[in-house]
């Protein structure tokens, strides 16, 4: 996957999202880590976007869990 112009670093814009979304080859797991309330009133229509609020999430959580390490590299 190449670099998403415009995203900050480790980020990723809307018209980036979309294309992986799009993408069949990509299997994704969208966690949105706003409130419940907002997530509700508004998120991406798609089975693969899961809502866990942030309050819920230790800082460094999925990065530990997926052994990434804390620098973002380019």
């Amino acid at each position: 996957m190449s670099v998403d112009a415009g995203a900050p670093p480790g980020g990723i814009t809307v018209a980036g999202l979309r294309q992986v979304l799009c993408d069949s080859s990509v299997s994704v797991l969208l966690m949105d880590v706003r409130s419940r309330e907002d997530f509700s009133a508004s998120h991406v229509k798609t089975a693969d976007c899961i809502n866990v609020p942030a309050d819920c999430l230790q800082p460094g959580f999925v990065r530990r869990s997926l052994g990434i390490s804390a620098e973002i590299t380019e």
